[in-house]
């Protein structure tokens, strides 16, 4: 697994190799002062994520490490106003119950019934929800690069 983390940015990802927050389950926390501890990812074929941490973090999960990554499938969350939920340390989080599909962002379950796609970006820089990226394309599993930045609110 690849990272790309902005400096001073602080975030916990919470990944699980099943849907729906199911199977096993580890965890990285991301430090401002630089560092990464907790768990290795490398060859960690997560299906649902959890992201927290302060408002305007965005987190990228890549499937392609190279230049033209935004040309791939790829799956972007913001931690943002009224979007999510508060976790237990009072930050501000989302979940995505299933890589692939669009849920709410407090969601504890996918819901098969109601499945759509995220909304779709052709770069990472339109930002038109809480959760975008390219598709279609099988995310889940197929993540080798992990980006994480501080943004600017969206106006």
């Amino acid at each position: 697994m690849e990272w790309v983390i902005a400096e001073h940015t602080r975030c916990d990802l919470h990944f699980y190799s099943g849907i729906n927050f199911s199977g096993e389950h580890r965890v990285v926390h991301i430090h401002p002062a630089g560092g990464r501890q907790g768990q290795k990812i490398d060859d960690f074929p997560f299906q649902s994520v959890a992201v927290a941490g302060p408002l305007h973090t965005r987190v990228i999960f890549q499937t392609s490490v190279s230049d033209d990554w935004e040309q791939r499938p790829w799956r972007a969350v913001e931690l943002r106003p009224k979007e999510g939920f508060k976790d237990q340390n009072g930050l501000p989080a989302v979940r995505l119950p299933d890589m692939n599909w669009l849920d709410k962002p407090a969601a504890r379950r996918a819901d098969p019934d109601f499945q759509e796609g995220f909304r779709q970006a052709e770069t990472a820089a339109e930002r038109p929800a809480w959760t975008y990226g390219r598709g279609p394309g099988d995310i889940s599993g197929n993540i080798v690069c992990i980006r994480i930045e501080r943004l600017a609110p969206v106006k």
